[in-house]
């Protein structure tokens, strides 16, 4: 259980006989009541935050020459720890289009990229990203494989935000590299 509910022992403190000054105790609770209802402000008001997304991507290196360009969607949990840092966890999906390569069409890639990390806000607009995790190819014994996605975003209102993302994969057994630069649009709720 995350909270648990915490009871006082009243009797221990009725017998301690403790007097206070009724001034002191009405400036501390003012001052408690101030000081809380200004963080209660600053603060996020709900810690868990969802959003959906709409993702871009232009492969390159080895992948770039096979193919063109990427589109998907994607669902991502911030759990706000404070006002500047949160974990994050996504899914997604992309789809990459195949290019013709010396008259060889290549078929296109699916793609489904799972990922924890955080999200840390510079300023109320500007944020990094960063994420580690697995991409499952959707092609029969594509298998998975090992993907990170460093990322830097602005958020133009507190529902919608765009991130600028490199994505990397590595592939198992030295085969072709896997490089993406992405596009992440987003609405919060």
């Amino acid at each position: 259980m995350i909270f648990q509910k915490t009871t006082l022992n009243l009797p221990r403190f009725i017998n301690q006989k403790i007097t206070f000054n009724m001034k002191k105790l009405l400036m501390a609770a003012f001052f408690t009541a101030v000081t809380m209802g200004a963080f209660a402000q600053s603060e996020k008001t709900q810690p868990l935050h969802f959003s959906v997304g709409l993702d871009a991507a232009l492969p390159f290196g080895d992948y770039g020459d096979v193919y063109s360009f990427g589109i998907g969607g994607s669902v991502q949990g911030n759990y706000w720890l404070d006002n500047t840092l949160a974990l994050t966890l996504s899914a997604g999906y992309m789809n990459y289009s195949g290019k013709t390569v010396n008259g060889f069409k290549y078929s296109s890639a699916g793609m489904v990229p799972v990922l924890a990390g955080i999200e840390y806000n510079f300023t109320p607009n500007v944020f990094a990203s960063g994420q580690l995790g697995l991409t499952f190819g959707t092609e029969k014994g594509a298998g998975s494989n090992f993907t990170y996605a460093p990322g830097v975003g602005y958020r133009f209102t507190e529902n919608f935000s765009a991130l600028l993302k490199y994505t990397g994969m590595s592939v198992k057994g030295g085969g072709s590299s896997f490089s993406a630069a992405g596009l992440r649009i987003a609405y919060t709720f």
